[in-house]
This record gives C-alpha cells, structure tokens and sequence, in this order.
C-alpha cells in the first residue's frame, strides 16, 4: 500500500492595503498603481538626527534634555506653565498643519492684525 505524500499548502506573499485606493500590493512595494507612495527615502542616506538618534540607541541626549528644561522653566516660570505651553503649542501646530505650519500661520496672523489695526 503506498502513503499518500503530504501536500504542503505555499504561502502567500505578505501584502498590505493600500490607504489612497484600497487596492493590496505586495508589502515591500514602495508606491501603489494608483501613485500613492509608502515610503519616502531621502536619497538613500539617513539624516543627521536619525543618525544620531541611532548612535545614541535611540534615547536621547541627558544634557540636552537637561538644558531645554531648563529654558522651557526659565521661559514660562514653573514646569506646570512649561507643560501648557508645550500642550499649546501641540493643538495650535495641528491646527495649522492644512495651511503649511507654524511659520505661515504666523504671518498670515500678522498680516490680519495689521490690517484691522489700519
């Protein structure tokens, strides 16, 4: 009586959704069909704070942390009103982002006050 040979199933290639389409493409593609882009590479080197943050296992600097404490408590008087400060700037950052950032938000500000004021 002969054994009947074991079939083993293959698997799958990994895949992953694309978010512009929805269409899945295989995982280690860069860009999809339709012309969405996963990853963005700067051409082929790591910056200079990704290689800092490697070289430093990815925590950060103690005297550095140490020295923008500092400037946040001297700036805004205690660690409570540093806190607010920084949660102030997070939301006012988000709320900026559609229109190009903080600094474009800023000078758009200006340029309305200036306007009224005249």
């Amino acid at each position: 009586m002969a054994k009947a040979k074991a079939t083993t199933k293959k698997r799958s290639a990994p895949m992953k959704p694309c978010p512009a389409c929805g269409k899945m493409v295989h995982a280690r593609k860069t860009a999809c069909d339709c012309g969405h882009t996963f990853v963005k590479k700067e051409n082929g080197t790591p910056s200079a704070s990704a290689k800092k943050k490697a070289a430093s296992g990815g925590k950060h600097d103690a005297a550095e942390m140490v020295s923008v404490v500092k400037k946040l408590v001297e700036t805004f008087g205690t660690l409570d009103h540093s806190i607010t400060a920084l949660q102030n700037a997070q939301k006012a950052s988000q709320l900026v982002s559609p229109i190009g950032g903080v600094d474009d938000a800023l000078s758009l500000l200006q340029s309305l006050r200036d306007a009224t004021a005249s």
